[in-house]
């Protein structure tokens, strides 16, 4: 079996980027390896060819490998000398890249499609999400999967004022800024941050700094595209008949409207989970074998009159202006014999922490990638 390799470089934030195809994973719908400095990431992406039967979701998956020997460490060596369940910093890497490639697919997507990322080698410089972001892109648009990319992702920093494009592991402690944006050509997709006080002026401009540097990126992903990329295969898509839709409009359109209104948030619920019972009563023998689709046409009815009271009338559901805040609430000391409580609310939404400050030898061992 011949292989055909192909690669791609730029010089990006004072370092080389490299996607590179063909040599690893070549059974998977499209894969690439990713080198930014001495940080190689693998990554590979495959599609299921039937949908999956009944789900009303898109089943992606996108999981993150950290590999202890990408560090030269052997894992667990204190405890289990073996790679185990990913970590924190997997799980959250593997979030960043979903919610950035997820709006991509094709909308009511029915296939499952996995994104499996592994880290290869770690310099301690620079860090696995941006080289696994631009992975992900590249491996789905080299691929047979349709995907409306490419995308990238870049990471700004701020040291002694001035903004960095890639900052590296030292260089984000040390400064007040880690900002990671991932991008379409066209504009912004997410957007993630920490930071010190910065000013909302500078934040902006950080972002805006980051979508123009992307740019080079999305064209260096076309270039490998064009070498080496799939014809897209039709993906399956879940449809919602019109007639099923538009059956419910005529019959049951006002009462889902004020329903939507119902400014309490359990009240608003009860009122649509009647006015869904109304709608089987009445329309599931008639429908027939269209009736399965009753609960996807009652939730695209919803959004349509949310989005229309929103745009319409500037109000939202539970009686807000567009630009209202919901009510904000914090109090602290409610259990007498923690450490410490506090909790926080935001209209019905609570969060109730309880910290115990640990003695020095209950010091957890953190086994990462990381020193």
């Amino acid at each position: 079996m011949t292989l055909q390799q192909e690669s791609v470089s730029m010089e990006w934030g004072g370092r080389t980027l490299t996607i590179a195809t063909g040599s690893l994973a070549t059974q998977a719908g499209g894969s690439v390896t990713v080198q930014y400095g001495d940080t190689i990431v693998l990554c590979a992406a495959t599609m299921a060819r039937e949908p999956r039967p009944g789900v009303d979701f898109f089943p992606l998956t996108v999981d993150f490998e950290e590999r202890m020997y990408a560090a030269g460490k052997i894992p667990g060596s204190r405890f289990i000398r073996r790679e185990t369940r990913p970590g924190e910093d997997a799980i959250l890497n593997g979030r960043l890249i979903d919610r950035s490639i997820r709006p991509l697919f094709p909308k009511n997507a029915a296939n499952d499609v996995q994104v499996i990322l592994t880290s290869l080698s770690v310099d301690g410089e620079n860090e696995l999400d941006i080289p696994g972001l631009i992975g992900a892109s590249s491996a789905l648009t080299i691929s047979d999967i349709p995907f409306n990319g490419p995308i990238a992702g870049a990471k700004i920093g701020m040291l002694d004022g001035d903004l960095i494009i890639n900052p590296t592991h030292e260089q984000i402690e040390e400064g007040a800024l880690e900002l990671v944006v991932s991008s379409s050509e066209h504009g912004v997709l997410m957007i993630e941050a920490g930071a010190h006080q910065v000013p909302e002026e500078r934040m902006a401009e950080a972002i805006d700094m980051a979508h123009r540097v992307i740019q080079p990126v999305i064209e260096l992903q076309k270039q490998l595209q064009a070498k080496v990329g799939k014809t897209k295969v039709q993906m399956v898509e879940r449809g919602i008949p019109e007639n099923v839709v538009s059956a419910i409009e005529e019959k049951f359109g006002e009462q889902i409207k004020t329903a939507i209104a119902t400014p309490s948030k359990s009240e608003r619920n009860e009122a649509l989970d009647q006015a869904r019972k109304d709608v089987a009563a009445a329309l599931s023998e008639s429908l027939g074998e269209d009736a399965k689709s009753i609960g996807g046409a009652m939730e695209k009815l919803a959004k349509k009159y949310t989005r229309q009271m929103i745009l319409g009338e500037g109000k939202r559901p539970d009686g807000r202006g567009a630009g209202d805040l919901r009510q904000l609430v914090a109090k602290v000391g409610l259990l007498p014999r923690t450490h410490g409580t506090g909790l926080f609310q935001r209209g019905g939404t609570q969060v109730l922490p309880v910290p115990t400050l640990g003695s020095p030898g209950a010091e957890k061992i953190i086994d990462g990638l990381d020193e």
